[in-house]
């Protein structure tokens, strides 16, 4: 059939051979085979699963498994005439594990179950959600049998399948987790519990393609940052796989593409991705991301989507999208530090907010984007912190968030962070916090792309609270709830 490749696949997981992963740490597997009489047993077949090796029990019934990377496993014994035994060991590096093993002879009139058949989804379905119940058939011609199953499931090219069911009595399983546009195949395994096994076909189905996901943010797994994709309905993608952080999350003006920050070797570079989280591709080389803050620090596309802009403490640099044409456009105090820019293409010009060492010592800049000349200052000289800057679609304003207690101190804590939209014509500002509950910061605004709506954070104001995803029309009304333990959205 169309799928015997994988079932050859399936029977070398048991064979003798050498696990595909490098591993630093072993440990040692002896072991004796005895029947419920207590005799011991020979040629008894051995084998573990993940495999690793296969052995056979000698004359006295025992066997030995050297240089076992260390993990959980479940070890096979098979012998013609008895039923086969399954049991749960552990590897510990630089120990010997030792397992006795009683086998029980098989029912000489036994017959084995059905083959399974009739799977849901139909074989080569496509197009399925990421949480697909599954379900088969199979019978057992002998009523005093238990008949239970095992699950094997394969993804993509993977040639080791993870047994993820066993002993499961039931005909139906929801399988969840799964990812989107990724192949899985499946197979039944039927146990009547009286020596007969029967492995079913390998079937296959297809998950459903990566939907559009317009929203991207931040989620903190632990102590690391992972970038996710979501939409209004709901749905939710991680799309980060970095063993390093990964933060700030920006898409292209043409939607192809999204930017992000990551750790490399102690410093913080600019990566790029595709919508789906694939295909990631580092930026910068030998101009790191830098500022006083690693988490505090941002950067933005240029308008048609060729360029990013970034800081590195004091300078700013634009940089093409594939690497190259590294160039300095601006250079502030050598005590200061750029924090977050966002370039407007109507308005013609980048908006930046530079720091200096204390976190509430900062302004906020129009910067003409040629040569990086201060062409204006936005926002400077209230006591308290400020945040932002994110420009509406035609230039003509733009957000900004600042503590309005006037509070101040070197460890960046806000006590009542509101946000702000500023007019760039009179430079008046119009509070959209209005709604906030007290003890609480408003942080990280960003325009809808119709700009009818904003997306922002909001966290209690004592230190690492979590942050919480919030929407609000553009003039502060309608306050909702969109994502909890999520910050640094982009809309776009």
């Amino acid at each position: 059939m169309r799928y015997s490749w994988m079932v050859s696949l399936l029977l070398l997981a048991f064979s003798c051979r050498e696990d595909p992963l490098e591993y630093q740490a072993f440990g040692r597997l002896t072991g004796l085979v005895l029947s419920d009489s207590r005799d011991t047993l020979d040629n008894v077949l051995l084998s573990t699963n993940p495999a690793t090796q296969v052995v056979s029990s000698d004359m006295q019934g025992r066997f030995v498994m050297d240089s076992i990377p260390v993990g959980e496993y479940a070890l096979r014994a098979k012998r013609d005439g008895f039923r086969e035994e399954i049991t749960a060991i552990s590897i510990e590096d630089g120990l010997a594990t030792e397992v006795t093993l009683i086998m029980t002879p098989a029912s000489p009139d036994n017959l084995p179950p059905s083959e399974p058949a009739n799977p849901i989804p139909a074989d080569d379905a496509k197009g399925q959600p990421l949480a697909v119940q599954l379900s088969w058939q199979s019978t057992d011609p002998n009523e005093q049998d238990t008949l239970t199953f095992g699950l094997v499931l394969y993804w993509d090219d993977e040639t080791d399948g993870e047994q993820i069911l066993t002993d499961y009595p039931d005909t139906t399983y929801l399988l969840e987790g799964l990812d989107y546009a990724t192949d899985y195949y499946w197979q039944v395994i039927a146990d009547d519990g009286n020596g007969g096994r029967v492995y079913g076909e390998i079937w296959h189905f297809q998950t459903e393609a990566f939907p559009d996901l317009p929203i991207s943010f931040v989620r903190k797994n632990g102590g690391k940052y992972d970038i996710y994709g979501a939409d209004l309905e709901g749905r939710l993608a991680r799309l980060s796989n970095r063993t390093e952080s990964s933060w700030r999350p920006r898409m292209s003006p043409q939607r192809d593409l999204i930017a992000f920050l990551s750790f490399e070797d102690l410093e913080v570079h600019l990566f790029t991705m595709e919508r789906n989280g694939e295909n990631v591709r580092k930026i910068t080389s030998g101009v790191p991301v830098a500022g006083f803050n690693n988490f505090e620090l941002d950067y933005c596309w240029s308008p048609d989507g060729a360029r990013l802009l970034y800081m590195h403490d004091n300078q700013l640099y634009v940089i093409n999208r594939d690497g190259s044409g590294l160039k300095l456009l601006a250079e502030g105090p050598a005590d200061q530090s750029w924090v977050e820019v966002d370039w407007n293409g109507p308005g013609n010009y980048i908006a930046a907010r530079r720091r200096g060492v204390q976190p509430y010592n900062s302004e906020l800049f129009k910067l003409r984007p040629t040569d990086g000349a201060v062409l204006d200052t936005l926002v400077a000289g209230a006591p308290g912190t400020e945040g932002g800057p994110a420009v509406y679609i035609d230039g003509g304003k733009l957000l900004y968030t600042y503590d309005v207690s006037g509070f101040e101190t070197s460890s960046g804590r806000q006590l009542d962070a509101r946000i702000f939209a500023l007019s760039l014509q009179d430079k008046t500002s119009l509070p959209l916090s209005a709604d906030k509950l007290d003890g609480a910061n408003d942080l990280d605004p960003r325009y809808s792309p119709t700009g009818a709506q904003v997306i922002f954070s909001n966290t209690p104001n004592n230190p690492n609270s979590r942050k919480d995803l919030w929407i609000m029309d553009a003039d502060g009304e309608n306050r909702q709830l969109f994502l909890e333990n999520a910050e640094m959205g982009d809309w776009h």
